[in-house]
């Protein structure tokens, strides 16, 4: 165990140093203008919203707690009547980054404080609790992120989607990111350390050099083999995978609940023929997603290994 818990640490030290030093080389001069993110190209303005839902049918596994039930955080960015006082919304709130108080460096924590300042700099093009646009209902569309990053991950593809006519929704997958956010703005951040993400960990160490052979090989026989041999070695990814996946269905039955409850939401999404996508392991869940539900029309996995 402590052999584990200093791999971790190991693991986060290296993290914070990409981090840091990528916040040194980007904000190494003081009055250097603050990013701009791409404006959409679509017609209309886009609207954000967060949403947190719980299933009562399944258990949270990567808890011991019998009582504690799957709780997936959504953000959706969608087409909008934005009026004269609403403002668009921050890339990232000040905090994100959770700087630890030691441990670290004062060359280190300087770089982190640097970077989340540029990042809670950024604003985007998306509009918080803005009306739904008139013109619809409109189709919907689920991301899912890579493992270990958050709902925020592809910002502007959403706000790119949502220019162009679609409810574009991120599931943020609780403890294998990094953190969520909640409807009234709280920050709910997973320690890597949890046990359940810790086996996953060490299952990805064993599976890289058959991962790596994958890449590597061309050849359909020996592929098979090949991703057959990775699923075997890694269990509890493939069980990650059925979670994500069903994660994906049970955004989807909220969004039907939503659709035909929420003043909100009342007739403004198009559920007939949902679409997923997703980066990484993300996209491997969308893949599987769309074996499983009826309900999907089209998923995209981007850069992602498609086991399942």
């Amino acid at each position: 165990m402590r052999k584990t818990g200093a791999a971790v640490k190991r693991a986060a030290a290296g993290l914070l140093t990409v981090l840091a030093a990528a916040a040194l080389v980007s904000c190494a001069r003081k009055g250097e203008p603050v990013p701009a993110l791409p404006e959409p190209t679509g017609s209309y303005a886009v609207g954000t919203m967060w949403l947190s839902f719980t299933d009562p049918g399944r258990p949270e596994t990567f808890t011991a707690d019998p009582e504690d039930h799957r709780e997936i955080a959504v953000r959706i960015w969608y087409p909008a009547d934005v009026g004269n006082g609403d403002r668009p919304c921050l890339y990232a709130q000040p905090g994100v980054l959770d700087i630890p108080a030691q441990g670290f460096s004062e060359e280190m924590r300087a770089g982190l404080e640097r970077l989340e300042e540029r990042l809670s700099s950024i604003r985007t093009h998306s509009y918080k609790d803005a009306r739904f646009a008139s013109g619809g209902p409109f189709p919907l569309v689920i991301y899912t992120h890579g493992y270990w990053a958050g709902m925020n991950q592809s910002t502007v593809l959403m706000e790119e989607l949502a220019s162009h006519g679609y409810v574009a929704a991120s599931i943020g997958h609780p403890f294998e990111t990094n953190s969520v956010t909640k409807p009234d703005g709280r920050v709910v951040r997973f320690d890597p350390r949890n046990p359940e993400f810790m086996l996953r960990g060490r299952e990805r160490q064993a599976g890289l050099p058959v991962e790596r052979a994958i890449v590597e090989t061309a050849d359909p026989e020996k592929l098979d083999a090949l991703f057959r041999e990775y699923e075997r070695l890694r269990p509890k990814t493939r069980e990650s995978l059925a979670i994500w996946a069903d994660d994906i269905g049970f955004a989807i039955d909220a969004f039907f609940e939503l659709n035909a409850g929420d003043e909100r939401f009342r007739g403004m999404i198009d559920l007939d023929g949902v679409g997923v996508l997703g980066h990484s392991f993300g996209g491997a869940a969308s893949g599987q997603a769309a074996l499983d539900d009826g309900r999907i029309a089209a998923g995209i996995n981007m850069d992602g290994l498609q086991i399942g």
